[in-house]
């Protein structure tokens, strides 16, 4: 079944007040406030209204939409929203015939911060969308959608994991059009090879990575055969962010992003180049966390006075299983890796009778009352099915990931944005407690993961079983 594309339809912004700080690339983008929009043309029957967040946002507000002489006629919530986050509002029939004639107002009904939203003349203007059909494929859809500009995300973990999703497509499809994505995405933060990017707190960087998680695009950056640059910007961040032990932390604490964001990249790159002292030092950032970050479950991070956040998120599970499935395979011609497949093993058995019935992980996985968590479910399901195709889990677990990748299908929706996603944990645990929701390009990015193992891993287990 084919699926039949939404429906499109161009802003053009009547008033607004431009945004003063700096957007993407500069690209136009206005503050909330009071924004009038109208389209010259206007789908029939309801629709979406999708407005796409310029610049992180670190606190919480009330997007409302109004018809001119006819009131509120919809919002949405935003809460701590990420930069190039997509957010809906539902207008139903009655609403767009309204905007049709008299378009749409834009405000923030409160909040403390400020809200900026690309505009006209932007990749993403606000736009209608219609919504999808029955008989639309959810599959097709979100591949489509992947390999599109909605799917761009900021530069560090975020970019990294639909990056990783989008080599991992074309190398299980062979499809051109996701190796086109990726470059084109890779090619909006490095221009002439010089980095440029704003950093999570909306501050222009040139040339560094900010974190330990702006280190997780140079596995994509390798991939594409650019080691020489990966290289450069590793050497310029490793040492400062060296503890005595080797570790590479953050902010005076381990985190299990680094079983991925580190581990991961490091790996690739002493492959690529012939350095064993690389190799070995992407092992050690796995046995490290391995040590500090499984306790009663698993802990998101644990700082150097002591301190331990976010016990059993579901994310601290998909960077710690997933860091491990795409980490040994690399390493493994180097160094002896019996103790990370046995880690690997173990762990993926207690995620697994942790899922719920419905094939998704819940927010907090020991917590069955805590809302469904789709891009987490995405990443645990992703290092099941690589793991199967890389020969270190039985085969078996493909079909596991499988029941959670038909799941997931079911929330893939207008552009092929994957919803059910929790916020990113800038708002504290607070916010991950609460059944606030988005759209999730880093969902797409481990669905796509997902996706791709479950392609290519089903070829492995045949192969290895002639």
């Amino acid at each position: 079944m084919t699926a039949r594309p939404a429906a499109t339809v161009p802003a053009v912004v009547v008033e607004g007040e431009d945004a003063t700080e700096p957007v993407h690339r500069g690209w136009p983008a206005h503050r909330l406030g009071r924004m009038r929009v109208a389209w010259e043309a206007v789908p029939d029957g309801a629709a979406l209204l999708r407005v796409t967040v310029a610049r992180e946002q670190w606190d919480a507000a009330r997007l409302v939409a109004a018809v001119p002489g006819r009131g509120e006629v919809a919002e949405v919530p935003l809460d701590h929203a990420d930069a190039f986050e997509h957010v809906d509002l539902a207008l139903p029939a009655e609403v767009v015939d309204a905007v049709r004639s008299d378009g749409l107002i834009l405000r923030l009904a409160d909040g403390r911060d400020a809200v900026h939203v690309f505009g006209a003349g932007s990749p993403f203007p606000p736009r209608l969308l219609a919504i999808p059909a029955p008989d639309t494929d959810p599959r097709e859809l979100f591949l489509a959608g992947i390999a599109s500009p909605v799917s761009l995300q900021a530069f560090g973990w975020k970019l990294g994991c639909v990056l990783d999703g989008l080599d991992d497509l074309h190398r299980a499809t062979g499809e051109p059009r996701f190796a086109e994505r990726s470059r084109a995405h890779l090619a909006e933060y490095f221009e002439g090879g010089a980095l440029t990017y704003q950093d999570p707190w909306g501050e222009v960087r040139r040339g560094a990575v900010y974190g330990i998680e702006g280190l997780l695009p140079l596995a994509a950056l390798v991939r594409a055969g650019d080691a020489a640059t990966a290289l450069r910007l590793c050497d310029g961040y490793l040492p400062e962010a060296r503890r005595a032990d080797g570790a590479i932390r953050d902010n005076a604490m381990l985190s299990t992003e680094g079983m991925y964001t580190v581990a991961y990249p490091l790996a690739l790159l002493g492959a690529a180049t012939d350095r064993q002292d690389l190799v070995e030092d992407a092992a050690h950032q796995l046995r490290v966390r391995m040590r500090a970050l499984r306790e009663d479950g698993i802990l998101l991070r644990r700082y150097e006075d002591g301190r331990v956040e976010f016990r059993d998120w579901v994310r601290a599970w998909t960077w710690y299983l997933l860091g491990l499935a795409r980490t040994v395979p690399v390493i493994a011609p180097y160094v002896m890796t019996g103790e990370f497949v046995a880690e690997l093993e173990s762990v993926a058995r207690e995620a697994l009778a942790l899922r719920g019935d419905d094939g998704f992980w819940r927010t907090y996985v020991r917590e069955a009352t805590s809302p469904v968590e789709t891009s987490g479910s995405a990443g645990i399901a992703a290092a099941f099915a690589l793991g199967a195709g890389h020969g270190i889990l039985a085969p078996e677990w493909a079909d596991e990931a499988r029941a959670t990748a038909s799941a997931l299908e079911a929330r893939v929706g207008a552009e092929g944005v994957l919803g059910g996603a929790s916020q990113a944990n800038k708002g504290g645990e607070r916010l991950q407690r609460s059944p606030h929701r988005v759209n999730s390009q880093v969902g797409m990015g481990l669905l796509a993961q997902l996706l791709a193992a479950l392609l290519w891993s089903t070829r492995s287990v045949r192969a290895r079983a002639r």
